[in-house]
């Protein structure tokens, strides 16, 4: 088959995706956090700045998105989360073509895409395989709770923007409980990826 081998992880907010992405680096295999590329877009894409200054000029700055700003008001304002996503999408789905082209002509033979909306936007064309990672509810909010600026409210907007737990799991090639213990993600983690190495062979 041809290279690379794409894998898609996501999973809801706080359910251990970082986690995952984190051993699957310690092991040397490239991962591309769709969360960054977005982050980066604010900061140099001329067209989501000129679409933000337009729509919602209190949020652009000298040139600049003013991130504080923007996640404060997003808590606020239902509708501005799917404005962004609208117009986020289509340039990360570019963004992460250009990727694997680029991981072809170097013959990386897996990369991993890290991608929370991964089935709510349509991005699992782009992958071989799907894994996701999932968590019991109550654990799942208490992680998301501890991050900073996060509380209840946005936690359920954000919630309510996801496909359920258990729709992702059953759209999923592969599964992973991180409610259990790190020797147990990793086990069954590298169970996963000696599958999809051997079904890409």
């Amino acid at each position: 088959m041809e290279l690379p081998c794409v894998l898609g992880l996501t999973g809801s907010i706080g359910t251990g995706k970082s986690t995952v992405a984190r051993i699957l680096k310690h092991l040397k295999i490239p991962v591309i956090d769709a969360d960054q590329l977005v982050h980066t877009l604010y900061e140099t894409s001329p067209f989501i700045i000129k679409q933000l200054q337009y729509d919602y000029p209190f949020l652009v700055k000298n040139g600049k998105i003013e991130r504080r700003v923007l996640a404060d008001h997003m808590v606020r304002d239902a509708s501005l989360l799917p404005y962004l996503e609208k117009i986020l999408h289509p340039l990360v789905k570019e963004a992460l073509i250009k990727v694997i082209d680029s991981a072809r002509l170097q013959g990386i033979p897996l990369i991993v895409l890290e991608v929370p909306l991964l089935f709510e936007a349509e991005l699992e064309i782009l992958c071989d395989f799907t894994l996701v990672v999932h968590t019991d509810e109550a654990l799942q909010r208490e992680r998301v709770l501890k991050r900073s600026l996060m509380t209840e409210a946005y936690f359920q907007k954000i919630r309510a923007r996801q496909l359920p737990q258990s729709e992702k799991i059953k759209r999923a090639d592969f599964t992973l409980d991180t409610s259990r213990s790190r020797v147990h993600i990793l086990r069954e983690l590298l169970t996963h990826l000696e599958r999809i190495c051997l079904s890409h062979a």
